[in-house]
């Protein structure tokens, strides 16, 4: 039997089903064109971020490709109509793109992946590990652990381990309209991050509790209060109490209180928690005019006193 596998008709039929040109008809392309920011937006949800840019790059690639290929088909056309063509759509494309993947990382940096963290090593001072040969670091460490224990605890002392952390934020202001006080709001999102930073790095809390608005005894004021706690899958979770004096600063953002329904704001409160206890009060007066336009107030708390529970 002849072997008809280069004949014109086989070849053909190869090239109409698995030529690189299937790949920028519509009805291939279309499918594409939705199935990569389908799957971006699906990695974005598990926070992998990396994937997710990978898929809009090639979309964009795919964008690119057809835009040539309609260009070199167009013969009919004048060169300088292709011309105008491919750069006003290669113009559009990558524009899009580019923020596209911009918005991504900023979301990244804004939002970063606590549940998994590493605390670095802190050397004493003159310690220079890395001026030791690694031998000589081993011996080190194996004299320091076979050197008998001068304070030994007792063997029925535990160390308490953090089971939650809450924050509650109050800020006194002015009611622009003293009649007509804000309504609670049930799901809270931030605009900007509530974290503790530390020389070891940052903590991020989540907001738990919506944004409650009360009035107070004096004529036209109201207290915002805003409520956080650490995530369940933070790294700190399970991590001695102790852990959490190597923070010590607190930055916030009060958004609940807006420029539109409030004037100035007279007083700030912050109560911190520690597995249930109070562990941290700050109370200060303030004076700060938020802006008609529509602002909040913000700042970074200094956490020194911090009382760890026995």
């Amino acid at each position: 039997m002849a072997d008809d596998s280069n004949s014109p008709e086989s070849m053909g039929l190869w090239k109409r089903h698995f030529h690189w040109t299937v790949l920028m008809r519509w009805e291939v392309l279309g499918w594409l064109l939705v199935a990569f920011p389908t799957a971006a937006g699906i990695l974005l949800v598990f926070d992998q971020y990396t994937g997710a840019d990978v898929c809009f790059m090639l979309t964009a690639l795919f964008f690119f490709a057809k835009i040539v290929h309609s260009a070199v088909l167009a013969q009919e056309d004048p060169t300088w109509h292709r011309l105008v063509f491919t750069f006003l759509l290669f113009g559009l494309v990558g524009v899009g793109i580019v923020e596209t993947v911009r918005g991504v990382n900023l979301w990244r940096d804004r939002h970063p992946d606590t549940s998994v963290a590493t605390k670095p090593i802190v050397l004493s001072p003159g310690d220079h590990a890395q001026d030791k040969p690694k031998d000589d670091l081993g011996r080190a460490r194996r004299e320091k652990n076979s050197e008998p224990n001068k304070n030994p605890k007792p063997p029925h002392e535990k160390q308490e381990l953090i089971s939650s952390i809450t924050v509650d934020l109050r800020l006194s202001c002015a009611l622009r309209d003293p009649s007509k006080l804000p309504v609670d709001l049930v799901l809270h999102v931030p605009g900007d991050p509530t974290f503790f930073a530390g020389p070891i790095g940052r903590v991020f809390l989540e907001a738990s509790d919506g944004v409650r608005y009360r009035r107070l005894d004096e004529e036209g004021m109201a207290y915002v209060t805003q409520f956080y706690q650490l995530p369940t899958n933070s790294f700190l979770m399970g991590q001695p109490t102790r852990t959490l004096l190597e923070y010590d600063k607190l930055t916030f953002s009060m958004d609940g209180a807006d420029g539109k329904d409030f004037g100035e704001c007279r007083g700030f409160e912050m109560i911190l928690r520690l597995n249930g206890k109070e562990t941290f009060r700050h109370a200060e007066p303030i004076s700060f005019m938020l802006p008609a336009t529509g602002g909040t107030f913000g700042a970074t708390i200094r956490l020194v006193g911090i009382k760890i529970p026995n």
